[in-house]
């Protein structure tokens, strides 16, 4: 076999998709509006583009962020028993724990339900929000995206406010619980954070980060470095992982989407 030599029917990296669930990898195609494409594999949803995506995901990021801001320092719930009452916030409950053996757990409660899902909403607006202006992309903007989708299984802001629920059902008996407007305001970010999530389409994104930064290369625009199928942060494939692109290139990835309306089977020619 002689070395360097490339066959015919080799995709480019950049034009393939590795499953998040199952690290399967096909070539990639857009399906038509309203389409979607699946894993063959696992049928996990690869590629479901929708129109104004990019303007969705920032728009309910800053969303986000304002409701968190608001809802720190609000009070959340207030307690009445006995004639004593008390009152707290997020942010106060979240540091009440006190001692040299306790401060380690008041650390991770404000990262895990405040910290990690707010650095979360800042780096997708970093990411996505010069898109919306049309200009390039900022300096690692792909490694920012990059962060946002790994701390995903890390917000813990959803578990936090079940948590309280279970909990207000257990204490309704014992004691007058009166909700605060945090509490509203949190339970809609948790609601609004679970909607982007689920409807985001990490494939769209990626390759309105690579057009853009394609344009800017091609207006001679500073920052726009990266070239081939690898991007400005090293990631080689639109989905996440891709551990076995090189080898799916080789052999002839089979290909997901493409221009067909409705649930695309991935593997079809």
């Amino acid at each position: 076999m002689r070395s360097g030599h490339s066959l015919p029917d080799q995709p480019a990296l950049d034009r393939l998709i590795a499953c998040p669930a199952c690290d399967a990898v096909y070539r990639a195609e857009e399906p038509e509006p309203g389409g979607r494409a699946v894993c063959a594999r696992c049928h996990h949803v690869l590629i479901r583009p929708r129109g104004g995506a990019i303007l969705q995901l920032v728009a309910l990021s800053v969303a986000v962020l304002v409701l968190l801001w608001g809802a720190l320092f609000l009070p959340f719930l207030e307690i009445e028993a006995r004639g004593f009452r008390h009152e707290t916030s997020i942010f106060g409950t979240a540091v009440s724990f006190t001692g040299p053996e306790l401060a380690w757990l008041s650390v991770a409660v404000v990262a895990l339900i405040i910290g990690i899902p707010m650095a979360r909403m800042l780096l997708l607006v970093y990411a996505l929000s010069p898109l919306l202006a049309g200009r390039a992309p900022l300096p690692s903007a792909g490694l920012a995206f990059r962060w946002a989708d790994e701390l995903r299984p890390w917000s813990m802001a959803e578990i936090f406010i079940l948590g309280v629920g279970v909990a207000l059902v257990k204490i309704v008996d014992l004691a007058t619980v009166h909700i605060g407007a945090a509490f509203w305001m949190f339970a809609l970010l948790v609601l609004i954070t679970l909607i982007q999530d689920t409807y985001m389409c990490r494939w769209t994104v990626w390759r309105a980060l690579d057009a853009g930064r394609e344009g800017a290369r091609r207006d001679g625009a500073p920052g726009a470095s990266g070239a081939g199928g690898t991007r400005q942060d090293g990631a080689p494939a639109p989905s996440g992982r891709a551990p076995d692109a090189t080898a799916a290139a080789r052999a002839g990835a089979p290909t997901v989407g493409g221009p067909r309306s409705g649930p695309a089977p991935a593997g079809a020619p």
